[in-house]
């Protein structure tokens, strides 16, 4: 598998972009069809960003 690396500015604005087009959106036109599911678990996945975050206010990410 091929490493890909990116700028933490250039994640930051993928971020933004992906999180503008989320908030438009009118309809979801993702696949999570068990064909790409099996394919994703067999060829694995290259994030460029991992968002760790929790819901409950009282705990911050930092300690989880």
């Amino acid at each position: 598998m091929k490493e890909y690396r990116i700028s933490a500015e250039e994640a930051k604005q993928r971020l933004i972009i992906g999180n503008q087009k989320y908030i438009v959106s009118n309809e979801l036109t993702s696949n999570v069809s068990p064909d790409t599911l099996l394919k994703f678990s067999q060829s694995g996945q290259q994030p460029y960003a991992i968002i760790i975050t929790c819901s409950d206010s009282r705990v911050v990410p930092e300690l989880i």
